[in-house]
């Protein structure tokens, strides 16, 4: 339990990175904007353990699928 709330915590401090960089980047001045942007993200953060179950219950490639290097 602890493991996945400290996964989700980190994945929302990226998200929070990611974020913060793309208003800064693009030099956003409105509050509006801003507050709704932060407000995404506070959603998540808080969706973030609630979701990570259901994730990564789900198989996302076909089971044939198949990663092949070379030598």
């Amino acid at each position: 339990m602890t493991g996945s709330i400290f996964e989700a915590a980190l994945r929302s401090l990226m998200i929070a990175l990611i974020v913060w960089a793309g208003l800064r980047a693009l030099r956003v001045r409105n509050v509006v904007t801003q507050k709704a942007a932060w407000g995404m993200v506070l959603a998540c953060a808080l969706a973030m353990p609630l979701l990570m179950p259901l994730i990564a219950s789900r198989q996302w490639l076909p089971s044939r699928a198949a990663l092949t290097l070379p030598v």
